[in-house]
This record gives C-alpha cells, structure tokens and sequence, in this order.
C-alpha cells in the first residue's frame, strides 16, 4: 500500500542491509542485537541518521506484516525500543531573490512549461505532485485561489495565487 518509490527504497534496505546481516535466520531469531548491528554498521559506513532511521522502519514493516498473518508475535518485534539519532528534517536555507530569478531564467530558456511549473511551486509553496494534478476546474480567477483535492498527507487545501502565477496562469491557453 505504499508509493512505487517507498517499496523500492525498502527492498533495497532489506536487499543491501537487512538480509546480508540476518541471513537465512528465521524471523522469529532476530533479535534487538541483531538489528543493532546493522544500525552501528550504516553510522559506521557513515549513513545519515534519516537513512538509519528507515532501515529500522522498514525491518519493523517486515515483522508487523509476519505478525498480521501469524508468523511471530506482536510483541516481540526486535525492532522496538532500537534507539536512533533524532532527525530534524527541517529546511534552513532560502534562496535569495536574485537566486530564484535566475533559476526561472535559466529554466524558461530550457522549457517554458518547466518554467511555468517551477514559478507556480516556488510562489505557492505547492509540491509538484499537487502542481502537475491541478486542473483549470480547480483554479479560481475571479477569487484568485487554487483548490487542491488531494495533496500527499490526502487532505484538501485551498491557497490564494500571487500577481506572477495569476499572470503566469493567463498565459496558458484552454483556460
């Protein structure tokens, strides 16, 4: 039930990290130990602490998914209570004005749908996903609003349009 690229990202952690360190032991055997030694050899190996982090998800996503159909207990997932660096995921930097024209100069020449597509996320804030999705029905000029059905925490949001997107939107035929 997960995106196309989170299931690849957790078959390469068991594919890379998980199998090599625990073999062909039965589920059952793993132990906390175990998956300990896996997350000191990815700090080691000098992995970032997000890295660490989903390694130790994607090994307790494997025991619930044998526990649903009665494979090992509940209770006993060894990776519970494995203690990993806190991560802040937090976004410091901001570009300068001047960066984010220059940026939209050096993408309009490359493609002026990029181009609209990189001005219209930079002036919202929206993610791309929601950007690309959005259709004309959802696009209010009179009240100069976009409406966003489904975003990727799956709740709808509505944001008001800037001068440049309003203009930038005006551009683009079929309205």
């Amino acid at each position: 039930r997960v995106k196309a690229s989170s299931a690849i990202k957790e078959i390469q952690h068991f594919e890379k990290r998980i199998e090599p360190a625990i073999g062909s032991k039965p589920l059952i055997q793993v132990t906390p130990e175990d998956i300990e030694k896996i997350r000191d050899k990815m700090v080691l190996d000098g992995f970032a602490p997000r890295t660490i982090q989903y390694m130790v998800g994607t090994f307790s996503r494997i025991w619930k998914h044998a526990a649903k159909r009665k494979r090992v207990r509940v209770g006993d997932n060894p990776a519970m209570g494995i203690a990993v660096e806190q991560v802040n995921n937090e976004r410091t930097r901001v570009i300068t004005p001047e960066e984010f024209q220059s940026i939209l100069r050096k993408v309009k020449v490359l493609s002026v749908e990029a181009y609209n597509i990189t001005l219209f996320c930079a002036y919202t804030g929206s993610r791309f996903s929601e950007a690309a999705n959005l259709t004309w029905e959802n696009v209010d000029f009179d009240r100069k609003t976009a409406f966003f059905p489904e975003t990727k925490n799956r709740q709808s949001r509505e944001i008001d349009l800037s001068k440049p997107v309003i203009e930038m939107l005006g551009t683009i035929p079929n309205q």
